[in-house]
């Protein structure tokens, strides 16, 4: 089965017109095969009508895109609720962010253990379920931030929501403040002994080293359990409503920066996207989630590019020479599958195959190939991502020959 994205952003109607965005959409699904189609919209309400529209004349799902803790139009009236550093460092300041997002994404998260947040996504999903009658709803941004937005931002959250909800939990901010701040200096420790090839790890094994050695494996868990309640309580709203739910997943060698965990988010859904995305330059691509860790070291630990890259390779479990895209995805998947042990959830990758200049990633149909046959090895379903405006019709010929 192939399932593909479609991101319709503010600038849609300065692009397209309606008869070519049809046309586009139209034909893409065609070449793919492609059964579920994902739907965001921040344009105005004609645009997503016509992507739906469009589905059901090919007889393809149209699946509501919902991002819930960033990049929600509901929650951006409220940055005073946006996650809160430990050391007061406002959000969109941290060291090593990336600023690459374009006009309608900032990637600026909102805090997943106030009420008043919940409140506010609760109402907004039920809205945007009844516009349409959607097949599922597929939930994005479900997490806490990560590398790509700065050093500080891996510690979120220290709100008085979440101070409360810590101590609750046997907690204490201050101690786990104190513990990661010890954890990053371990991390420099750690990346001297990967330079000089005295230790080889694995990137689960690295942060559980680190995570275990200074006692915040209970903070991980209550971040995790914070997550997968959030989503347990948003994926049964759906379900309701008579709706599927799929969960956009970080790649388990990144999962735990974000606060996700398989093993309890896997069960919430119908189907999981674990984004192997080993090309894409923006958040969950491992080329930028390096980048900003090691960045973010660079500045907040005063270390060299050098040391900084070896933090990082340490910390996330590749270098750039190990983004064989093929094996990198074999790998990560067998990560996926130990982590979801028996649960029946199915599993649909997601790689990227995009064409888009601008942000320096360009997709031919002999990378497409490669990728796609690595892929179909560990799976008959795929998630052709991000978006189905950028896929080019040489890549989109290629899914469909594959998957057909």
């Amino acid at each position: 089965m192939v399932t593909t994205q479609l991101f319709i952003g503010s600038r849609i109607a300065t692009e397209y017109s309606t008869e070519v965005f049809r046309s586009v959409i139209e034909t893409s699904l065609a070449a793919m095969n492609a059964q579920r189609l994902v739907i965001w919209n921040v344009a105005s309400p004609e645009w997503e009508r016509l992507a739906v529209d469009t589905c059901r004349r090919r007889g393809v799902e149209p699946w509501l895109w919902y991002p819930v803790f960033a990049d929600n139009a509901a929650l951006r009236p409220h940055p005073s609720l946006w996650c809160k550093t430990a050391c007061g460092v406002p959000l969109h300041d941290c060291a090593g962010r990336w600023i690459g997002a374009g006009p309608d994404e900032d990637f600026l998260f909102f805090c997943p253990t106030s009420n008043r947040v919940a409140e506010i996504v609760e109402r907004d999903l039920a809205e945007a379920m009844g516009r349409h009658e959607w097949a599922g709803v597929f939930f994005d941004r479900m997490r806490y931030p990560s590398p790509a937005n700065g050093i500080e931002a891996l510690g979120t959250c220290f709100c008085r929501d979440c101070t409360r909800a810590m101590g609750e939990s046997g907690l204490d901010a201050d101690d786990v403040a104190a513990a990661l701040s010890r954890a990053l200096d371990d991390a420099v420790a750690l990346s001297h002994a990967g330079v000089h090839g005295s230790t080889r790890r694995t990137p689960v094994d690295t942060q559980q080293t680190l995570l275990t050695r200074h006692g915040l494996l209970p903070w991980i868990t209550f971040r995790c359990d914070t997550i997968a309640e959030r989503i347990g309580l948003l994926a049964g709203q759906a379900r309701r409503k008579g709706l599927s739910v799929g969960l956009d997943l970080f790649s388990p060698s990144l999962a735990s920066f974000v606060g996700q965990a398989y093993d309890t988010l896997a069960p919430l859904a119908d189907w999981i996207k674990p984004m192997t995305y080993f090309r894409a330059p923006g958040p969950a691509g491992f080329p930028v989630e390096r980048a900003s860790l090691r960045d973010g070291m660079c500045i907040a630990r005063g270390m060299d590019e050098e040391a900084a890259c070896a933090c990082a390779d340490q910390l996330v479990g590749r270098t750039p020479a190990t983004y064989a895209i093929g094996a990198a995805i074999n790998g990560e998947m067998d990560l996926v599958r130990r982590a979801i042990g028996g649960c029946r959830t199915t599993i649909v990758p997601g790689v990227e195959l995009v064409d888009i200049p601008e942000i320096g990633i360009y997709t031919d149909a002999r990378t497409a190939r490669s990728i796609l046959t690595s892929v179909r090895s560990e799976s008959a379903e795929i998630s052709v991502s991000w978006n189905i405006l950028a896929i080019p019709e040489r890549v989109a010929s290629v899914v469909g020959e594959m998957y057909a």
